[in-house]
């Protein structure tokens, strides 16, 4: 059977990078024998909608062309469907991808695509909403919320610095409670259930995280002044995060989170206030590495 690959692009990904790349990516395997199809994104919600149109057995392999939020929409469309997904990274933080070394060249994508090497990942959801990086809540998912509610095109590094400080400034360290498994592990100001190490620029929560481990890592801040905060950051992009001795770390495959209002970002967009139940899907995704 002839095989086919499904190229999802966001075209506004990297200035660009994702509608430039997208035709070559399609010469480049058709050359090597598949049939592609390629479908463009014009708004939110384009991608997952594409993904979730596919049929068991249509699609040999979908190409996510965009970043970390393209690739989120995509594993919420296809669900349970178990299609082996690839990626040609374009976004800003390109979490995934620098987890596990996936270039950024269409021919060497292509090749590893053909070569089709897989690693079953873990994916996270909360309620029917799926994610595959991390969920947060606290300081970081409410620079997530400035930054929804004042988007209007492509993201850059630069477009995070005017919310970073706005939300630094004003944060108000509330209570977040957190249970896993089951067991009442504490309370902190600003919470990170992550699947992967890196959260994107220099920052590394959980260094040795592992999305095929078939756990979460739960990271609990509990600091109540800036300064705290400002340890933490320093400390995260040190990869030093754990050795802080007021932080609590913990791994399990359910995790509740409970705070008065407080904002909670999925694989870096806002998802919406606490309380979450946040569970874990283990090797539910067959993600196409080098």
């Amino acid at each position: 059977m002839k095989k086919k690959c499904l190229i999802i692009i966001n075209p506004i990904s990297g200035m660009g990078s994702g509608r430039r790349n997208g035709p070559k990516l399609q010469r480049l395997l058709m050359d090597q024998g598949y049939e592609v199809e390629l479908f463009t994104t014009t708004a939110a919600g384009d991608a997952r909608d594409a993904a979730a149109r596919i049929t068991p057995g249509e699609v040999s392999v979908v190409l996510s062309v965009g970043g970390d939020g393209t690739l989120n929409e995509i594993i919420n469309g296809l669900g349970d469907k178990d299609i082996p997904v690839a990626l040609f990274p374009t976004g800003t933080g390109n979490v995934m991808a620098k987890e596990f070394g996936i270039p950024r060249r269409p021919g060497r994508v292509c090749e590893m695509i053909v070569r089709g090497n897989t690693r079953r990942l873990d994916v996270a959801c909360i309620g029917d909403r799926r994610f595959l990086l991390f969920a947060g809540a606290g300081f970081d998912a409410a620079v997530t919320q400035s930054i929804h509610e004042t988007r209007s095109g492509r993201l850059t590094m630069l477009h995070y610095t005017a919310p970073i400080l706005k939300t630094f400034a004003r944060y108000a360290f509330p209570d977040i409670s957190v249970r896993v498994d089951g067991e009442r592990v504490g309370t902190a100001t600003t919470v990170l259930v992550t699947n992967v190490h890196s959260y994107g620029g220099p920052f590394a929560f959980v260094p040795d995280a592992d999305p095929t481990d078939r756990l979460l890592d739960v990271c609990l801040m509990p600091g109540r002044r800036r300064i705290d905060l400002l340890r933490h950051l320093w400390a995260c992009v040190r990869g030093r995060l754990l050795k802080c001795k007021d932080v609590v770390h913990r791994r399990g495959r359910v995790i509740e989170l409970d705070g008065d209002g407080v904002p909670v970002q999925m694989d870096g967009d806002y998802f919406g206030p606490l309380p979450v139940r946040i569970e874990l899907l283990p090797t539910q995704l067959p993600l196409i590495v080098p």
